[in-house]
């Protein structure tokens, strides 16, 4: 089931994404496709993490999943270096798109553009802003990759290194951030703009 662009859908300006329950995506619009530096038709009938993250499974992070799962509404805020190297956040909202027997058949994703809220709150947000980490140029590399939900192995293979080197780097940037999972570094990385 592909969409074709309708002028409902070609009047929506925000990124927007429809992936069916296997990933597959149904349909991107060009604000969607320009987020992950694509064009939109290259991606229609590829898995989602392939298309944009270039690995094999889901991505750690991913506002598809927790729809697929729980069957209702997930949204989530997210920072992002854009192709043009500029960092936007975006609040991300999925939504369950259900046949006429309930059952789950695609997900649709529409992102915010909120990085002049975010800014305006990270001015007057003592407390991250008075956060300070020092991390090395290769930390914050693979802290990055961590929050975009690479596995250390994806790491170790973006970045030309071995495994044992991703797992002491993330120790330490564990350490020195003060989490104890994935999830918590890539939750305070955003917070505090680290990537």
């Amino acid at each position: 089931m592909f969409i074709h662009d309708t002028p409902f859908l070609k009047s929506i300006r925000d990124p927007l994404i429809i992936v069916d329950s296997n990933r597959i995506i149904l349909y991107i619009n060009k604000s969607g496709a320009a987020v992950f530096g694509k064009n939109d038709g290259n991606v229609i009938g590829q898995k989602c993490h392939r298309a944009f993250h270039k690995t094999d499974s889901p991505c750690v992070i991913c506002p598809i999943e927790p729809v697929l799962v729980k069957e209702r509404t997930y949204i989530t805020e997210k920072w992002m270096t854009m192709p043009d190297g500029s960092r936007k956040c975006g609040e991300i909202r999925s939504y369950p798109v259900f046949d006429d027997h309930r059952k789950l058949i695609a997900v649709t994703t529409i992102v915010v553009d909120i990085t002049q809220n975010k800014n305006r709150q990270s001015n007057t947000d003592n407390d991250f802003h008075s956060i300070q980490f020092k991390l090395s140029k290769r930390e914050t590399q693979i802290l990055g990759l961590i929050a975009e939900g690479y596995s250390n192995l994806e790491i170790a293979e973006n970045l030309n290194i071995t495994i044992n080197t991703v797992k002491s780097h993330i120790v330490s940037i564990f350490n020195k951030i003060g989490v104890c999972d994935r999830t918590q570094a890539a939750i305070i990385a955003l917070k505090s703009n680290l990537i």
